[in-house]
């Protein structure tokens, strides 16, 4: 049994004795009679544990949650993309002002970001937003990636295949 469910059992437990106040007998389960407090008390605790339970239950869910309008970096869980949004962006190479838009609305999203550092691994079927230049040493087409939305070498690839990255940058694991 996940952590979740016994957590979300829990949480059902306490918010059903809140609102029934207790004084339920099912077989050998008992729950005594209860003050209005601590009713009060129970439904909180049942409704707070619950949300728990459904963020723990779901990895996207929470996630990214913004904060000062900015995407919220989280290391422990895997950020995604869908194909669709690769699809939305697919502009190849285009103007700043369009590369600038991809990049924002890629960042704006309230699913988690990656962050990497020059010379990290990059896995294969992943999103990235970089610049693969490197201040002028390389051109993005050295690098096992297709342009996604990109002006010269700035902007978001799909890698075809594991590299390592000249520069740091932001990735997202793309899913069906």
């Amino acid at each position: 049994m996940e952590v979740s469910s016994i957590i979300a059992g829990i949480g059902g437990v306490a918010l059903l004795a809140g609102i029934f106040g207790g004084g339920i007998d099912v077989e050998k389960f008992k729950i005594p009679a209860i003050s209005t407090q601590i009713r009060i008390l129970s439904v909180i605790v049942g409704i707070v544990l619950l949300i728990i339970a459904i963020v723990l239950s779901n990895p996207n869910v929470g996630a990214g949650w913004i904060i000062g309008g900015s995407p919220v970096e989280v290391e422990s869980r895997e950020a995604t993309v869908t194909r669709h949004e690769v699809n939305n962006w697919n502009f190849g190479e285009t103007t700043t002002e369009i590369s600038g838009k991809c990049a924002e609305d890629v960042h704006n999203r309230p699913i988690p970001f990656i962050s990497y550092e020059a010379g990290d691994e990059i896995p294969k079927g992943y999103l990235i937003l970089t610049d693969l230049s490197a201040g002028g040493k390389y051109h993005w087409s050295q690098f096992p990636v297709e342009a996604v939305c990109i002006d010269f070498s700035t902007g978001l690839f799909e890698t075809t295949d594991s590299f390592i990255a000249p520069n740091g940058g932001s990735y997202w694991k793309i899913i069906p």
